[in-house]
């Protein structure tokens, strides 16, 4: 008997459950979208479908079979990627019109032909309705695998041709429990810290644990915090600057300011449990900042890491977080 399972795949155990049992009783969707934040391992999963698709074991995907293997190292015959290129970095119409040429030749060794697009929001219109004309009449051996930050970078029209599933972060303490086994030699403390700081976020807890400069992300956040309840604007303006020029750090500073201003919060309504920064640190930004201001500041950061994601311009938004920190927190 067949049976399906992605316990490779931490979290996320309805959509594993359901995509299984979809796969395994011969009823999987043909247009697949997987919707998540950066670091919910949108790719992985889609990666693991496309494997158990290809793979001849009765428990898929096994990954020692050879097409597993061949799956594995990015060379089945009846698995394509689709990466965004260029400068622009966009899914161009012409690189979906090849695709569509490429489904419509039959699978050369397996019973399905699995293309993967990932981060399917950079597909421009011109490309998306390329893509429609075939997820509308897809072949019977056809699979597509979309992953998107947000649905909403799609077209109703090619949303209407897929079956949406949405990941998020498994808990803290599954996800310290991946890092752990992955990098077994690094710190407990400082794989405790980076789960709780990007909660439960692998993707993004594992590469924050990975950076040498692990404690640089943590310093500026902190610095971030204070200059921006600071009186004198000159430090918010220097530490701006930083994020400007380095789009990563911006990327990892984010959450961290946000979850900085969570403890925040907890120190001023004393709860006490801190996740971010000592007692004393958050004490130092909590005299200068009422809740209802810490609230807004933490909906800045947020409206900040989805222009982000959207590929807004670096400095622009960091121009435009500084301005809309200060009227949040001088008001």
């Amino acid at each position: 008997m067949v049976s399906v399972s992605f316990e490779g795949f931490t979290g996320n155990t309805h959509v594993r459950q359901t995509l299984a049992a979809a796969l395994r009783d011969g009823r999987l969707p043909h247009a697949i979208l997987l919707e998540g934040d950066e670091g919910t391992g949108r790719k992985t999963l889609a990666l693991l479908l496309a494997q158990a698709l290809v793979c001849t074991a009765a428990q898929k995907p096994c990954g020692v079979c050879t097409p597993c293997k061949k799956a594995a190292a990015g060379i089945h015959p009846d698995i394509t990627v689709v990466e965004a290129q260029g400068k622009a970095g966009m899914i161009t119409v012409d690189a979906v019109r090849a695709v569509r040429e490429w489904f419509y030749v039959r699978p050369n060794e397996a019973g399905y032909k699995v293309c993967i697009l990932p981060d399917a929001g950079r597909m421009n219109t011109h490309a998306q309705n390329a893509l429609l004309k075939i997820l509308e009449e897809p072949p019977s051996y056809g699979v597509f695998v979309l992953t998107v930050l947000s649905a909403s970078e799609l077209l109703e029209t090619v949303l209407s041709r897929v079956s949406p599933f949405t990941l998020l972060p498994p808990s803290r303490a599954d996800c310290a429990a991946v890092l752990q086994k992955r990098l077994p030699k690094a710190d407990p403390a400082r794989i405790a810290y980076a789960a709780g700081v990007f909660d439960g976020n692998i993707g993004k807890a594992l590469r924050l644990v990975q950076d040498e400069d692990f404690g640089r992300q943590i310093a500026y956040s902190l610095d971030f915090c204070r200059a921006m309840v600071s009186p004198n604007e000159y430090d918010l303006l220097v530490l701006t600057g930083k994020i400007e020029k380095d789009r990563e750090l911006m990327k990892l500073f984010l959450p961290i300011a946000v979850n900085i201003l969570r403890d925040v919060i907890s120190h001023k309504t004393g709860a006490g449990v801190y996740i971010t920064a000592q007692e004393a640190q958050l004490a130092e930004i909590a005299e200068h900042l009422r809740v209802d201001q810490a609230l807004e500041a933490i909906d800045i950061f947020g409206r900040a890491q989805a222009a982000l994601q959207s590929n807004a311009n670096g400095p622009l938004l960091a121009t435009w977080l500084c301005a809309s920190l200060k009227r949040a927190v001088c008001s």
